[in-house]
């Protein structure tokens, strides 16, 4: 009986494991075709300004969504506090960091020029 559930759990692992691999690679794919189509149409100089502003939105994104919502959906017994203290969480860390993008903007457009 034993074997058994370590077996159903390497399948559940292995199968989570691959639906993340796919899904992240899936959402590089169409962020790489996206990127290619955007910089056929904008001119260098729009581009280079869009990716001066996803470079701090990717660098935000790392820090608001730090892994709190996989570990949710992975925790057996979650109830609506689990999920409200996700939310107010991430949000909070995005109003930070919203805050301090909007302070240092003058800093950051006199370094890019």
């Amino acid at each position: 009986m034993k074997k058994n559930k370590q077996t159903d759990s390497h399948k559940k692992i292995t199968k989570s494991l691959s639906f993340q691999f796919m899904q992240n690679i899936s959402i590089q794919i169409a962020s790489f075709i996206f990127q290619i189509i955007l910089a056929r149409i904008l001119d260098p100089n729009d581009y280079g300004i869009l990716s001066i502003v996803l470079i701090f939105i990717n660098f935000a994104n790392v820090f608001i969504s730090s892994g709190y919502g996989n570990s949710l959906i992975q925790k057996t017994e979650s109830d609506i506090i689990d999920f409200s203290t996700m939310f107010i969480f991430s949000f909070c860390i995005s109003i930070f960091f919203s805050i301090v993008i909007f302070l240092f903007a003058g800093l950051i457009s006199s370094y890019y020029e």
